[in-house]
């Protein structure tokens, strides 16, 4: 490597990487040992697929879980033709309690604005509210 800077470069640090003693550092500091929080109780969540009937609504009960209020809900329909570009759907929350949920899937395209109909599949997720 003569005449390549380069391999002067690699040369003092491979150098200075064998030294055994440690130039222009202050040893620093152990940290002390930071307690971690307990691990809290994990809120109740129900998860489901439900789908739409004739007027495009959906309704999830969520019995497994136990909710003080109304949970936090999301849905999201499955596109029934994911391949059509000018057709899209949505879901609305309608209602929500500490029971039950009911969604509506909406469809948005070259047609005025009009509720899904039968059999599109809505994935629905009921959890608490964080405090």
């Amino acid at each position: 490597m003569i005449g390549n800077p380069m391999g002067g470069m690699l040369r003092e640090i491979d150098r200075r990487s064998r030294s055994t003693t440690r130039r222009g550092r202050s040893p620093t500091p152990r940290e002390e040992a930071v307690p971690q929080p307990e691990p809290a109780e994990l809120p109740p969540r129900v998860g489901a697929v439900v789908v739409t009937g004739l007027d495009g609504r959906a309704r999830v009960e969520y019995a497994s879980a136990s909710f003080a209020g109304a949970p936090v809900l999301t849905a999201a329909p499955v596109d029934p033709a994911p391949s059509d570009d000018a057709v899209t759907v949505f879901a609305v929350v309608e209602k929500v309690d500490q029971a039950a949920a009911v969604v509506r899937v909406w469809r948005l395209g070259d047609v005025p604005l009009s509720p899904a109909g039968p059999g599109i599949r809505v994935h629905v997720t009921a959890a608490v509210q964080d405090a």
